[in-house]
């Protein structure tokens, strides 16, 4: 299993695009890889989403905030510098159940005890991570084959511009003509805690949740200078593109 971690804010096309280079180079090894990274402020929506429907455009331009399109599934959410991004990709999802809602309850499962172990009382539900009736987290998932990357963003830090203020989710009258967001009531980790854990703190339990609950060989890596290119240039030509991110 291969661990990679950077908690810079990296500019989101980059952000997303390492993803999928990531993904693919665990396709090719077989090997296992879990990313833990953060992304600077932007709204990203899911793969299947239609973003006019998802994004309020004047407020997003009132607060400087630009939105782009991940390869995953599911609905729209705010990355900011306070939250964790927790990718996990599986060359072999059978492995783990196998189908998306198996998934999502076992690495779910995985990433709420480990986050439990800094903040009491997280469970995972469906795609989300809750501490009683308040959604910390939620996860997406994209699929090749039997291979798959599941994600999941964990509202850590306090944010600077509340989703509610950018995302049509949370506004009266939605109705989305593609796949719609599921909103939800929302706490950061920082509101449930009197001493906050760091997104590193963080990082390190559920890194080692999964060290346990896998029982496999892990290896702390880097970025390959190839990986890197490769994601520099997916950044430029797709993720980064308006083409790719108001493709529907």
């Amino acid at each position: 299993m291969r661990f990679l971690e950077d908690l810079r804010p990296s500019d989101p096309p980059l952000g997303l695009a390492i993803d999928e280079v990531v993904w693919a180079s665990s396709r090719r090894s077989k090997r296992p890889c879990v990313r833990f990274w953060v992304n600077q402020t932007s709204i990203i929506i899911g793969r299947s989403q239609r973003l006019a429907d998802e994004v309020d455009g004047e407020a997003a331009a009132r607060h400087g905030v630009s939105a782009f399109r991940r390869i995953s599934g599911g609905g729209a959410v705010v990355h900011y510098p306070g939250n964790l991004n927790v990718s996990i990709c599986l060359p072999e999802a059978g492995r783990f159940g196998g189908g998306v809602e198996a998934i999502f309850e076992r690495l779910g499962k995985e990433v709420a005890l480990g986050l439990g172990r800094a903040v009491p009382g997280v469970t995972a539900f469906g795609n989300g991570l809750y501490v009683k009736e308040r959604k910390v987290g939620g996860a997406a998932q994209a699929r090749r084959g039997s291979s798959c990357l599941y994600h999941t963003t964990i509202l850590i830090g306090p944010m600077m511009v509340p989703m509610t203020k950018l995302l049509r989710a949370h506004h009266p009258g939605y109705a989305p003509a593609a796949v719609a967001s599921r909103p939800r009531s929302v706490v950061t980790v920082s509101e449930l805690s009197q001493r906050p854990p760091s997104l590193a703190e963080v990082a390190v339990e559920i890194e080692a949740q999964l060290i346990q609950s896998w029982g496999e060989p892990f290896e702390r890596d880097h970025l390959s200078e190839s990986e890197l290119e490769a994601a520099l240039d997916l950044a430029a030509r797709k993720y980064g593109s308006r083409q790719w991110n108001a493709s529907r």
